[in-house]
C-alpha cells in the first residue's frame, strides 16, 4: 500500500505542477512550430516557478530572520513549516 500510495501522490504531484502547466502554456502559445511553441511554454513556466521560490525564499528569511523558527518552546519549526507550506500548495 505504501508504495501505492507513494507512487499515486508524487504521480499527481508530478502531473499538477509539471505537466499541466507546461501543456496550458503550450495550447495558448501564439507561435507556429512546435519547437517554438515547447520553448515557450518552458520558459514560461520556469520564470512562474523562478518568482515563487525566489518570493518563498524571501518570505522565509524573512521568518527565520524574525526567531521564529527556533523550535526551543516547541512552537514553530522549519520542518512544521514545510509541512504546511506542502499542505497549503493542495489548497492553491
Amino acid at each position: 500500500m505504501r508504495i501505492f500510495w507513494r507512487t499515486f501522490y508524487w504521480g499527481s504531484y508530478v502531473y499538477s505542477f509539471g505537466v499541466m502547466p507546461l501543456a496550458m502554456k503550450y495550447e495558448i502559445s501564439g507561435e507556429f512550430e512546435d519547437k517554438e511553441r515547447v520553448r515557450f511554454a518552458i520558459y514560461s513556466v520556469l520564470k512562474l516557478y523562478t518568482f515563487y521560490a525566489i518570493a518563498g525564499g524571501v518570505f522565509v528569511l524573512f521568518l527565520w530572520m524574525r526567531g521564529t523558527f527556533d523550535g526551543s518552546k516547541g512552537e514553530f519549526t522549519m520542518k512544521g513549516f514545510l509541512i504546511a507550506m506542502s499542505s497549503a500548495v493542495g489548497l492553491l
